[in-house]
């Protein structure tokens, strides 16, 4: 599927993974389409600026479109819930996870076929307070790894380490549960399995960073039960 501005994404993470990129400054929608619920016109109408309107609404709709053509459904008909820490899942899925992730213009969207899966982007621009941050949720040693980047890297590799950690606790769906400090994802591209323990569980996630042509970092991450405590 590729239609519009929504592109699929490579990538190599095992199994039934499908991700897509959205340029929601050049997807076309119209506004006032009424597959947007009540809750997504509310919260659309909280952004002070249009911009920021315009692209969550862009953003809602893309993500109506690939889930719609995944499970053959109409995306208006299609209704979301809030799990318990927070994640959107869709009610009667038929099995399908999904996750999504938006940051300025850019929008990454994945769905698999039974595992949690969390998606993360952020656009690279620099970041007040990086170090302050990186001491609170980075690891020591991933502190240390990024201490030695050279300045004109520092908010690139931040915001790739940022993404790791995001998409690992969105996969976990538990919220601020797990504190991100709790989990080494590291700044590596390839794919990694990283172990996080989650209330009595101990949880496997395959986890792999995307870069997006230079402007953008992103992240993908899958998540299964391993074992119990």
């Amino acid at each position: 599927m590729s239609v519009g501005c929504i592109e699929p994404v490579p990538h190599d993470l095992p199994g039934a993974v499908e991700l897509w990129r959205v340029d929601l400054d050049r997807y076309r929608y119209d506004p006032e389409a009424s597959m947007f619920s009540a809750e997504e016109r509310g919260r659309a109408g909280r952004f002070q600026f249009g911009d920021d309107r315009r692209r969550f609404l862009a953003a809602h709709h893309a993500l109506r479109h690939v889930l719609g053509l995944a499970l053959d459904r109409e995306p208006g008909a299609l209704v979301f819930e809030t799990a318990a820490h927070g994640k959107p899942r869709l009610r009667d899925a038929r099995g399908l996870e999904f996750n999504f992730s938006h940051s300025l213009h850019e929008c990454l969207i994945g769905i698999t076929d039974g595992r949690s899966i969390g998606v993360d982007v952020e656009v690279v621009q620099p970041v007040l307070d990086a170090d302050a941050l990186a001491k609170r949720h980075f690891t020591p040693s991933e502190f240390e790894q990024w201490d030695r980047v050279p300045a004109a890297n520092r908010a690139r590799v931040f915001l790739q380490g940022w993404t790791r950690k995001e998409a690992c606790l969105k996969a976990l769906g538990v919220g601020l549960l797990v504190q991100p400090i709790r989990i080494e994802t590291g700044f590596d591209d390839g794919v990694r399995t990283v172990v996080a323990v989650a209330g009595s569980s101990t949880v496997d996630i395959e986890l792999v960073s995307i870069d997006l042509a230079g402007a953008a970092v992103g992240a993908f991450a899958l998540a299964a039960p391993t074992a119990q405590h």
